[in-house]
């Protein structure tokens, strides 16, 4: 019994001496980390590249990387058409937004209706509170084992106006399980 303790101990402690010698790059310093650039979930792709935050690309309002928001991404229109990568079968779409605590939604609640626009009347229509909100929506029936970049409309009920921009929530995340 004694050499597999000895033998455990040895790659243990080559381990974690490899681990602690390993090359180290300088520009990379987790405490000073800020992101930087536009900010867009990962699985929306846009049909064109976002120049600037405030600019409208799809519908969809990219803002400025902020260390002091993460995961705060974009902004949505009042209507808005993405497309979404599908890399596997799946049973639902789930999308997360947040809905600011602003007067206009406490005197009309904001609703987002979700339509897949290949597939008629696919219709999902979810009410949203104040604060963050998490929207499971089945995948129509012909679209489950499809892959590929799945065209999806949202449209907000109530939009904030702001500059003359119409604004709907805040998309945080949007994929398919």
């Amino acid at each position: 019994m004694k050499p597999v303790h000895y033998r455990t101990g040895l790659l243990l402690a080559f381990t974690t001496l490899l681990s602690a010698c390993g090359v180290r790059d300088r520009a990379f310093d987790p405490v000073h980390f800020h992101p930087t650039g536009i900010m867009v979930p990962p699985e929306i792709v846009l049909s064109a590249k976002p120049f600037a935050a405030g600019g409208s690309v799809d519908g969809l309002y990219p803002v400025k990387a902020s260390s002091n928001y993460p995961g705060m991404c974009c902004w949505i229109a009042s209507r808005a058409r993405i497309r979404i990568k599908k890399n596997a079968a799946a049973r639902a779409l789930i999308l997360t937004s947040y809905v600011p605590d602003l007067p206009l939604y406490h005197k009309h609640p904001q609703r987002l209706i979700v339509i897949f626009p290949q597939f008629e009347g696919t219709r999902h229509i979810s009410k949203l509170s104040i604060g963050f909100n998490s929207i499971s929506i089945r995948v129509p029936k012909f679209l489950k084992r499809a892959t590929g970049l799945v065209p999806v409309q949202l449209e907000c009920t109530t939009p904030l106006l702001v500059s003359g921009q119409r604004y709907g929530v805040v998309l945080t995340s949007a994929y398919f399980e």
